[in-house]
């Protein structure tokens, strides 16, 4: 378990930071909606005939003039792309930081194998990126 809270440990700050950004974010979407709730029926008329591009993406445009579709589609949009793109240079950066700082070779002198480090670096992404899920 040293190497899960070592890696915990490690990205606290920057799993913080992203969580209160997208938070801040969030609300800022959120104090947006009056001026966009106006503009609402202009922008669901101009995009009525893209029914095709909308069903692939499956976005009901006719949600935007209410508040809850409004947050959702720009929660599922933004969120779920930022916390993606996240993931992916947590998981790269988990691995990667072994061989750029030339400690894995020390890592595998330990009685530790190499399944239980990568299960806990594993373990420890999916509870970095539940934590910024919970902060938004």
């Amino acid at each position: 378990m040293y190497i899960f809270k070592n890696e915990l440990r490690r990205h606290r700050i920057t799993t913080v930071a992203i969580g209160v950004i997208l938070g801040l974010f969030m609300m800022i979407v959120i104090t947006i909606y009056p001026a966009f709730s106006d503009d609402a029926q202009n922008m669901m008329a101009a995009f009525g005939d893209l029914s095709s591009f909308t069903n692939l993406l499956n976005i009901d445009i006719t949600q935007l003039g209410s508040l809850e579709g409004y947050y959702g589609m720009e929660h599922d949009v933004l969120i779920n792309l930022t916390i993606s793109v996240y993931a992916a240079m947590l998981g790269g950066n988990l691995l990667l930081k072994e061989e750029r700082e030339h400690t894995s070779e020390f890592l595998l002198t330990h009685p530790v194998s190499r399944v239980r480090v990568i299960a806990e670096k594993l373990l420890a992404s999916t509870v970095i990126l539940l934590v910024v899920l919970l902060c938004v």
